[in-house]
């Protein structure tokens, strides 16, 4: 009995509508049926499921309208059809004959197996849709809709009536009565009742979901189920060798041909005659796979039967369908047959997206994994992947479930495929609820224990993630599966769409992008989509290729879906224009949508309700636009259009996701693209318009389209504001073809035979074209009149205007002119007046521009015109070039002083590379044509590398190089093209058909626009545009101009174009683009060149220059641009041919002379002496430099030119033009914004520093500039010092901080005060050290340090350091630059020189200590020599101590004074040579006063000629030197690890033997402490193959000359406490997989007297041994007798031997190349492993 709900009205009326749903429903649509079953032939319903049961039962194909079908019925329909005792055998021969429990009737059927049998069975027999499919549809929808408001508790009375009356109305319409549905309504539903029909609707509604979900192509829902649209094919080759294997044909024969599914006797005898069990098998299956009749599960269920259930059990499971698209549930598409790889591209470790050479699909990922790098078995085991909506990610993972189950990606044991949007609980159940049959012999337990086990080999596809939703991320534990909070060592694959996820994302190991399909997967998937018809893929991708509205689109799979689909539904055609192809895949959509819900349709004509949708579609768009929304709520949607919306919502045009809120999450949806809601919006307005009924509301839509009113006065800023704001590209299609409407109404009853003009011609057009003609013939006198009685012109005003000339030709140049700029005029009533006027001799010759009685010009004569114009611009105007902003009159010609620049290609892993064929933009095209001689590779470079993209830096070259590239055409060094366009896209303002007249051909052209493209379209392989700054492009020319379908193909497809633009900039725009070049500036060489052409006609101030150049080092940077080279150039001039040795003044020159150079172009008189600027000029820069400060502190980079002319007046022209700010746009794509920025950020930051100078150097304003230096540096008021401020100011204003020190020099005492308050406030050491630290850089920095030091050297800590980094785990530690340390340097030095001449009852404190974190890169010797001068007599210095990774690089003796110092620390964090250890051991021995010494070392030894035959005896040397030399050594603590990669010649002994070491200690008088750490047995082995450790060397060491030392040490030295010598072990490499183990071996008597002096001596307090000796039974039986005894002056006594291989083993200390997994003990070891 089936579950009641609790009794509530609301279950109550939900019971009334349920029971009418269900009884009434399922009563009319069986009636359908019926009808419909009468009509066939034979009219039985039995015979027509017998007749087609392979369709029904077997889920064949059958073609519907040209496209592939099947039934989808699941199981329970398959059984309520076909009984499982549906046939008997009747005689011998296994003939089978139907019997009656095969339903003959369709009582008892449930409405969703009713609404299949209408939709296979009357399309089969009948050939066409079964009726009332609208009303059918509207029945299903209303079910599907109101499922959980029926079902629920909470039905009010109003919901109730309402849903009442619309169901009413859809059964009557479906042939019910009326009356009997409204007896029904007073009607009672008993209890018991009640939760019998919420049980049928549930089971109905999951019909419903589960119908669809197979529809659709299923997914891994099942791993233990097979596909329903599996065929038997797919099994049999995914278990082909199971089968093969295992069958037993005798078994399996009788039931295949019980079934029919084998001929008897024929099939019997081909398959038993074969003699082996396997060959019968194959013959069995070669049988079934040529009839495929058999489905894979009357396949499974014979297995089962014939006594096969182990083989059954065996089967590999798939799913091998794909949903190919939302439109088209039921277009389902075999993954084999179809599915082509997208491209990957994957994410480097600088974060650069690169393509990828051998992956190629998911499954490569871990192909690659294997055997390649062996590092990723361990590492990678997370892999994120994201890409668009559409683009495959979904599909891509069912094929990646699909190939493991097809036995291709066995690397994994288990494959788990889960649907994050159906994840409701922990990935533990999940497994079981979207995987598992509900019958299976697992528990959620086991199977979670076996994935514990086997965590390696089991992989789970998490499908979706951005589409997880907030109740499921509460309950479940996916995320913690991700993130390896959860079986960590298992892998996971993790799909989702850009930016969404991101945190949940982020400790994956690799990161891939799915990038869409090339041109060559495009044309794959095509052949694949139509595999039956080749010559339809043929035809269709030679049109995609003649399409260029196509090139963008085939990139998503999903269009390429669409595209196909669309071909299908048009014939086997394309449409040719933009608006065609969006308006026939609307109309496809709708179309496959109504054939889906079994919709009738006549002709092309939609049914009415589903135009309805289409138009509540296009106004959801318009309106969307409107409020600048891109997403709608669903829930809004439905209360909205109603009924209407199950439509709208579900056809195919809008894509649902989720809101990104984490408290309430809402399900919105948006059109698949932004294209598509633009398009549909322009399709309301115009249907608004084109209906006479409602053209007074589309009139207003396009007003505020187009940002009109009804006001007297125009609106100029509405009208552009509008322009921004409405993309025209696909409104204007439509718009377009209102107003040629509205043109073709107001037209004359009789037209004029002679003059049509152009719908889109104004009056402007017709006048320019027509101007002499005009000139010479208006009689003004005659016409003025009827122009002012139209209210085309004023009166008397333009009267007075125009016959205020005396003239005729005067008045009619003044007539014209007045027509032109008030623009009211069109040039129909134009023509009338001339006619009214008596002008009609004059209307009669007026040069046409309509479609009638067009002239064409002949293609050579276009030719000769066009290129002459072309060549004469380029070979004058363009062969200047002016490369300063602010000189306007500074031309340059292009042969003169053109360099080539470097050029970099974008290569196909997405890096940029040096180019050896290409050194300027001609060289692009030269070597295009002459790659190939070929005629296949001329093709393929005539066809693909048709659009180059081209960035740089603002100043590098780009529009020189196009101007030169441009100058060469026109110069016959470019014959490739027969017609090169150079467009600037500053100046785009239409389009580009009106750009190239507008831009570069004169007025009087012979051609007309219409003329010139047609020979474009003609000859589109031999013209080349040039768009030079397509990221000065502003957002109104965007609107209206059609630049970007140039670039991305959709227009002149095969026209050649090469676009420029800075980096980052129009980035969507130029994806598309076949090439990508960089231009990175000039070379050393390249700026040399520029120079001696700058001056060419002085050579020796080239080479003086040059010399400068290069003798400065601050310059080297700089030279890199061109634009910075003629700024150079330029300074050079206006400063006396000299140029300033630091940087702040060669900024200071530059910016003086831009001011300079600005002064004299206002005022060309006016002369300007020194560096004196006019007030004006000096208030503009000063302002330059506040905006750049406010700037920084709120990290704006972007000025707000608007902002700035409101907030600082009359400055505002000054500032913005005088050529230090350049002008851009804004990204937005609602409202554009004109913005400023700085040439460069670097000129910014000067500006601010010299801002705050100039406050801080006057005096009255001091105080307001020492307010800035404090937020500049962080430092306040406050009696505590804020560390964690200064820290990230310093990161923050790093280069202001250094400018202004700089541009101060001697004038910044008032900051050096501040910085020594700022240190006298600092409470603990470590506060104070780190703000020593900064103080001495800024010392360094200063070039006025060495007078500052006195100012602060009283203040600073007794420790100085530059190894700054992590004090304090809850503080920000401080981070330098390279350059900062060796200004550090400098600082360091000016603050020691200062305290040495401090007399020593000064009462300073001075630097004590010394802490040096030693860089990798090496300063100049100039910085070294410094401070390494400061310290050679300095003897305060007490410890110096040296870290870092780059101690081998940098001289000890640069940091230790060389009258000595006490102690020497040395810690290294880097790899370091042998050789480097020597010279270290060398350069300790010469230092003086030395006490203690620490040094950690890990070197590494490479086997490389130099370095194969070392022995540590050298060391030992060095070492006891160093001892004996430092006799007031008190303690020695040295550890070194050494890494030695071995060969076969090799000869190297690691092994330390210290004799002459321990000599050196006996023989001390003062050294008490010794610790020593040496290379020993092994440390870290890499081993390749880890079964020959068998193998390996073993080598004995005669160690008794260091036993008898060492017993000498023992014996003699009376003042030594502490003795550790241990001999550890170190990593080996060898040439064949080797360990090298070696055994230290003495005798027994000389251990016996070991033994005896360590018994002996009473003043050593810790002696420790380690692995001086190998173990042998004697030698453990001696020590332990010691240890046992040991005397009492002894804290400490250990000797321990060497371990053996095997221990070496256990102690997990070997390095294995298959896995790479360490286990290093000590912080050095594990430090190097990671540095490897």
């Amino acid at each position: 009995m089936a579950l009641s709900k609790p009794y509530t009205p609301g279950t109550a009326r939900g019971a009334k509508l349920a029971a009418l749903l269900v009884d009434e429903g399922t009563a009319l649509v069986r009636k359908i049926l019926e009808d419909e079953i009468q009509k066939m032939n034979p009219p039985s319903l039995r015979e027509q499921l017998m007749k087609h049961k392979e369709y029904l039962y077997r889920n064949h194909v059958f073609k519907k309208q040209g496209k592939n079908h099947r039934a989808n019925l699941n199981p329970g329909q398959k059984k309520t059809l076909y009984p499982p005792n549906g046939m008997i055998i009747c005689n011998v021969v296994t003939m089978m004959i139907p019997v009656c429990n095969i339903p003959d009737t369709a009582q008892g059927f449930d409405i969703s197996l009713l609404e299949l049998l209408l939709k296979v069975l009357v399309w089969l027999e009948l050939g066409r849709g079964a009726p009332y499919s609208g009303e059918r549809d509207r029945l299903r929808r209303f079910r599907k809709a109101n499922y959980g408001h029926i079902s629920g508790m909470e039905l009010s009375e109003d919901d109730f009536n309402r849903l009442w009356q619309e169901l009413t109305e859809i059964l009557v319409a479906l042939g019910g009565e009326r009356n009997k549905i409204s007896e029904r309504l007073n009607s009672i539903v008993d209890p018991e009742q009640e939760a019998e029909y919420f049980t049928l609707l549930d089971q109905l509604y999951k019909e419903d979901m589960e119908v669809k979900d197979l529809a659709r192509g299923g997914s891994l829902r099942q791993l233990k189920k097979f596909d329903p649209a599996e065929t038997i094919e797919d099994l049999i080759r995914n278990n082909y060798t199971l089968l093969r294997k295992r069958l037993q044909v005798e078994k399996l024969i009788p039931h295949f041909i019980e079934r029919r599914l084998l001929d008897f006797p024929e099939d019997k005898q081909v398959a038993m005659s074969k003699t082996t069990t396997p060959g019968k098998a194959e013959a069995l299956l070669e049988l079934l796979i040529q009839k495929g009749t058999c489905t894979t599960e009357e396949f499974v269920e014979i297995l089962k039967k014939g006594d096969h259930q182990h083989v059954a059990d065996q089967l590999k499971r798939t799913d091998t369908h794909s949903k190919t698209t939302k439109v088209c549930e039921d277009l389902n598409l075999h993954l084999g047959e179809v599915y082509t790889n997208p491209q990957l591209q994957r994410r480097d470790g600088r974060e650069r997206f690169q393509d990828t050479d051998t992956i190629v699909s998911l499954a490569d990922i871990y192909h690659t994994s294997i055997g390649v790098d062996s590092q990723a078995s361990s590492v990678v085991r997370k892999v994120r992947v994201e890409g668009d909506p559409g683009i495959g990610k979904s599909c891509s993972c069912q094929k990646l479930a699909y190939d493991w189950a097809s036995g291709k990606l066995d690397r994994f044991k288990v494959v788990f495929f889960l649907e994050m949007r159906h994840i409701a609980g922990k990935v533990q159940d999940e497994i079981f609820e979207q995987l598992l049959p509900k019958d299976t012999k697992n528990t959620p337990d086991h199977l979670w224990s076996y994935i514990q086990e086997n965590e390696d080999d089991v992989l789970f596809i998490l499908d979706g993630l951005d589409e997880l939703s907030q109740a499921a991320r509460e309950v479940t534990d996916v995320v913690d599966l991700i993130q390896g909070k959860i079986l960590r060592n298992c892998r996971v694959l993790v799909t989702s769409r850009p930016y969404h996820c991101v945190v949940d994302l982020e400790k994956c190991h690799q990161f891939y992008k799915i990038v869409g399909y090339s041109r060559e997967n495009s044309e794959m998937f095509i052949h694949k989509y139509f595999s039956s018809s080749p010559e339809s893929a043929s035809k269709l991708i030679k049109e995609l290729h003649s399409n260029s509205n196509l090139s963008e689109i085939v990139v998503n799979p999903l269009n390429n879906v669409l595209i196909c689909v669309v071909w299908e539904d048009n014939n086997n055609e394309l449409p040719s224009g933009k608006d065609d192809l969006y308006r026939d895949i609307v109309d496809s959509v709708a179309k496959r949508f109504c054939k889906k819900r079994s919709i009738a349709i006549e002709g092309d004509k939609l049914p009415p309700h589903i135009e309805e949708a289409l138009r509540g579609l296009e106004k959801l768009s318009w309106e969307g636009l409107e409020q600048e929304q891109l997403q709608f709520n669903i829930d809004e949607i439905t209360k909205k259009y109603q009924e209407t919306a199950d439509n709208m919502l579900n056809m195919g045009l809008l894509t649902r996701d989720y809101s990104f809120s984490r408290i309430k999450r809402t399900y919105y949806c948006a059109f698949l693209h932004k294209t598509f809601q633009e398009y549909m919006a322009a399709r309301y307005i115009s249907g608004l318009v084109m209906d006479g009924s409602s053209r007074e509301q589309g009139m207003k839509c396009v007003c505020r389209l187009f940002g009109m009113s009804d006001a007297i006065v125009d609106n100029r800023g509405m009208v552009m504001s509008c322009q921004r704001k409405y993309k025209e590209k696909f409104a204007a299609g439509y718009v377009s073809d209102v107003h040629a409407t509205a043109m073709a109404l107001s037209k004359p009853s009789s037209p004029d035979p002679v003059y049509t003009p152009d719908s889109a011609e104004t009056i402007e057009d017709l006048i320019r074209k027509n101007y002499t003609l005009l000139r010479k013939r208006l009689q003004v006198e005659k016409l003025i009149p009827h122009f002012i009685e139209r209210k085309l012109l004023d009166f008397p005003e333009d009267k007075q205007v125009a016959m205020s000339k005396t003239t005729a030709p005067g008045k009619a140049e003044a007539l014209l002119e007045l027509l032109t700029q008030k623009g009211t005029c069109t040039p129909e009533e134009f023509v009338e007046i001339l006619k009214k006027g008596d002008h009609r001799h004059v209307a009669d010759q007026l040069k046409r521009t309509g479609t009638h009685s067009k002239t064409t010009k002949g293609p050579s004569d276009l030719t000769d015109d066009v290129i002459d114009c072309l060549k004469d611009l380029y070979a004058t105007e363009y062969a200047h070039v002016r490369p300063l902003p602010w000189c306007e009159d500074f031309n340059l010609h292009l042969g003169e002083v053109f360099t080539n620049l470097q050029l970099q290609y974008k290569d196909g892993r997405g890096r940029f590379q040096n180019t050896e064929t290409i050194v300027s933009l001609a060289d692009i095209y030269s070597t295009i044509a002459s790659e190939g001689e070929d005629e296949i590779s001329q093709v393929n470079v005539r066809s693909d590398v048709r659009k180059v993209r081209v960035e740089g830096d603002p100043g590098i070259g780009k529009s020189c190089s196009c101007q030169k590239l441009a100058y060469d055409w026109a110069s016959g060094k470019l014959d490739r093209f027969k017609v090169v366009f150079f467009l600037e896209m500053r100046h785009l303002a239409g389009k580009i058909k009106d750009e190239i007249f507008e831009q570069l051909l004169p007025k009087d052209a012979k051609n007309t626009p219409d003329q010139l493209w047609s020979y474009i379209q003609e000859n589109q392989d031999d013209v080349l545009f040039i768009l030079d700054g397509l990221d000065e492009l502003s957002q109104a020319a965007r609107e209206a101009t059609d630049v970007v379908d140039l670039i991305q193909g959709k227009i002149l497809r095969n026209c050649h174009v090469l676009v420029t633009s800075r980096p980052y900039h129009c980035v969507k725009d130029l994806e598309k683009c076949h090439q990508f070049y960089k231009i990175v500036g000039y070379s050393r060489k390249n700026s040399l060149v520029f120079i001696h052409k700058y001056f060419s006609n002085s050579p020796e101030s080239a080479s003086k220059l040059i010399n400068q150049l290069y003798s400065n080092r601050n310059l080297s940077k700089i030279i890199v641009n061109p634009l910075n080279n003629v700024l150079i150039c330029v300074v050079w001039e206006d400063n006396n041919k000299n140029l300033p040795s630091y940087k702040d003044e060669l900024y200071r020159d530059i910016v003086h002379s831009v001011a300079k150079r600005f002064c004299k172009k206002r005022d060309p008189d006016m002369e300007v002496e020194g560096d004196q600027l006019t007030p004006d000029v000096e208030d503009a820069l000063r302002n330059l430099g506040k905006l750049s400060w406010e700037g920084l502190e709120q990290d704006q980079l972007q000025f707000n030119i608007e902002e700035i002319t409101k907030k600082y007046g009359t400055t505002a022209d000054n500032m913005l033009n005088m050529g230090l700010l350049t002008r851009d746009y804004s990204f937005s794509r609602i409202k554009r914004t004109c913005y400023c920025t700085f040439l460069h950020k670097k000129f910014q930051e000067y500006m601010a520093a010299r801002y705050i100078s100039g406050l801080v150097v006057d005096g009255s304003s001091r105080e307001e500039g020492m307010k800035c230096v404090c937020r500049l540096f962080g430092m306040s008021d406050d009696t505590v010092e804020n560390r964690e401020l200064i820290i990230t100011c310093y990161r923050k204003y790093r280069e202001v901080q250094n400018w202004l020190l700089l541009i101060l020099g001697e004038n910044s005492r008032p900051l050096f005060e501040k910085f020594a308050k700022e240190l006298s406030k600092a409470q603990t050491d470590e506060d104070r050290e780190v703000l020593s630290c900064l103080c001495i850089l800024w010392l360094g920095t200063s070039c006025a340090g060495g007078k500052m030091a006195e100012i602060v050297a009283h203040c600073l800590s007794q420790h100085a350091t530059n190894n700054v980094y992590n004090f304090d785990d809850n503080k920000e530690d401080l981070r330098f630059y390279h350059d900062d340390h060796f200004n550090w340097c400098v600082g360091l030095a000016h603050v020691l020189t200062y305290q040495k001449e401090l007399p020593v009852s000064h009462g300073t404190s001075v630097i004590q200590h010394l802490t040096v974190n030693c860089p990798l890169v090496r300063a100049s010797q100039e910085k070294l020599d410094v401070l390494e001068n400061a310290l050679s007599d300095y003897d305060a210095m007490r410890s110096v101590t040296f870290l870092g990774t780059g101690i081998d690089t940098c001289s000890l003796r640069t940091y230790i004074p060389r009258c000595g110092t006490e102690s020497v620390i040395i810690h290294s964090k880097g790899v370091v040579n042998y050789l480097s250890l020597l010279s270290t051991l060398e350069q300790l021995s010469a230092v003086a006063r030395i006490e203690h010494v620490t040094a950690e070392f890990f070197i590494s030894i490479d086997a490389n000629p130099g370095e194969r035959h070392i022995e540590f005896s050298e060391f030992d040397r060095l070492l006891a030197r160093m001892i004996k030399r430092h006799t007031r050594l008190r303690s020695l603590r040295l550890m070194i690890c050494c890494l030695m990669t071995m060969r076969k010649d090799t000869k190297a002994k690691i092994f330390s033997n210290l004799t002459a070491t321990l000599q050196s200690i006996s023989e001390h008088t003062r050294l008490e402490v010794v610790d020593f750490k040496f290379p020993g047995e092994c440390d870290l082995a890499i081993i390749e193959d880890a079964s020959e450790c068998a193998e390996n060397q073993h080598e004995t060491i005669n160690v008794e000359p260091m036993v008898h030392k060492l017993t000498e040490c023992v014996k003699k030295n009376k003042v030594l406490k502490k003795l550790r010598l241990r001999w550890r072990s170190s990593c080996i490499k060898g040439n064949r997989n080797k360990m090298y183990v070696y055994h230290g071996d003495c005798s027994s008597q000389a251990l016996s007297n070991l033994c005896s002096a360590i018994r002996e001596n009473r003043t050593l307090e810790t002696l420790v041994v380690e692995g001086m000796l190998s173990h042998t039974e004697c030698r453990a039986e001696m020590i332990s007798e010691l240890i046992r005894n040991k005397p009492s002056n002894y804290k400490e006594l250990s000797i321990t031997f060497s371990n053996s291989h095997a221990q070496s083993l256990k102690q997990g200390l070997v390095l294995q190349a298959n896995d790479k997994v360490t286990s290093i003990s000590y912080k050095d070891r594990l430090m190097y492993s990671k540095q490897v």
